[in-house]
């Protein structure tokens, strides 16, 4: 009997995965003001310590349930935050929302789908179709790379419910009034603001402090996006990456997009190449050479900003 059982392990275990779902630990919630709170993640890139959590999960609460934007990058990242909720309150949770197709922001809704089958996952509409399009799988099957595994339970769940510009949605006597910049930080961003709260969360068009990934965006959508953040009057900021506050989060972003896109057009009128204006172009941006990612990150966005002001200036 011993010697049965010797050997059904030895093949349970050769036939085990080599890795195992990897445990987020608890982060608690901060308060930010009477019902909404975020859950700030480290400033990290996904990968197999960290179960892919990374982002700010915004956890609002309303007379009739729970609603939860951006619902971290796993299965495990969300059960994270389904957790940090019971300690808030006993109320279910009723509407997520997806701020943009990268799997940082959408991977937990696993969590939440298999807890609350019939909450809606709201997204802009643009995102849904890129999602669908194969934005989802593209970014799910690399953060599977970039965990190398580790968040193997994770399963593919995208939002479920469409919402267009300008639609508002009002929950439990909260309204959550949705922007959507036509391409800032990707296409079909959404931010959203929770009105009565006077809290606006910025998706990944602004990360405090850092040079973000913008590979997918535009920095005259972003620039855009920025100032009608601002011109909604929400004292309350809370970007996609990093600590939340005032307005100043907003406009430390918005003064960045607004350096950059004023020098990199400058100096192509003056006709100088990318190559060329380099060195111009940090030395007028050195105000932001301490910021996350800068000496990494600069050099892409020059790139990509040249590019995009090439395409509108000709």
């Amino acid at each position: 009997m011993k010697g049965w059982l010797t050997a059904a392990l030895c093949l349970y275990l050769a036939a085990a995965p080599l890795y195992a779902d990897t445990p987020v630990p608890d982060t608690a919630p901060t308060k930010l003001t009477d019902r909404v709170y975020v859950i700030q993640g480290p400033r990290s890139l996904p990968n197999k310590t960290n179960g892919s959590f990374t982002n700010n999960p915004v956890v609002v609460l309303t007379r009739e349930g729970v609603v939860v934007i951006d619902p971290g990058g796993s299965l495990g990242a969300g059960e994270m935050i389904l957790r940090q909720i019971k300690k808030l309150t006993k109320l279910p949770v009723v509407a997520v929302f997806n701020s943009h197709y990268h799997a940082d922001h959408w991977m937990g809704n696993d969590a939440f789908a298999r807890a609350y089958p019939k909450a809606p996952i709201y997204a802009d509409a643009t995102m849904i179709k890129a999602f669908k399009g194969g934005k989802g799988k593209e970014w799910y099957d690399r953060f599977m790379g970039l965990t190398e595994g580790t968040i193997k339970s994770t399963k593919l769940v995208g939002p479920t419910t469409a919402i267009e510009p300008g639609q508002s949605v009002k929950i439990g006597g909260l309204t959550f009034q949705t922007i959507h910049p036509e391409k800032s930080h990707t296409e079909g961003d959404l931010m959203v603001q929770i009105v009565e709260e006077g809290a606006l969360f910025l998706s990944d068009t602004c990360s405090f402090k850092s040079v973000g990934r913008m590979d997918d965006g535009s920095f005259y959508g972003a620039r855009d996006a920025m100032q009608v953040a601002l011109d909604t009057g929400a004292p309350v900021m809370i970007p996609g990456h990093g600590p939340s506050g005032g307005r100043e989060i907003a406009q430390d972003c918005a003064n960045y997009y607004n350096d950059l896109l004023r020098v990199v057009i400058d100096r192509f009128r003056e006709g100088e190449d990318q190559l060329s204006m380099k060195p111009k172009v940090l030395e007028a941006m050195s105000a932001y050479q301490d910021w996350r990612e800068f000496d990494t990150g600069f050099g892409k966005h020059l790139s990509l900003s040249y590019l995009e002001v090439e395409e509108r200036e000709f």
